[in-house]
């Protein structure tokens, strides 16, 4: 929360296997809500957000399917 106002990240993803933890875990406390939205990815992107999601409160996946 900065100034009593919520602030929330939307992080679209598209075959970003390999840095969306890496950016995720490096978002700062300041951000409360962070929404990693998969677009129809063909890796392993979705699975990764969904365990993030799992793992952390703070993070929401959404999927597009097929990308859009």
């Amino acid at each position: 929360m900065y100034r009593k106002h919520k602030i929330a990240l939307v992080a679209p993803s598209y075959n970003e296997q390999k840095l969306t933890k890496p950016t995720l875990e490096n978002t700062p406390g300041i951000i409360d809500r962070i929404y990693v939205v998969n677009d129809g990815s063909k890796d392993r992107t979705a699975e990764i957000a969904d365990r993030l999601a799992a793992e952390h409160p703070r993070v929401r996946a959404v999927h597009n399917n097929p990308n859009l």
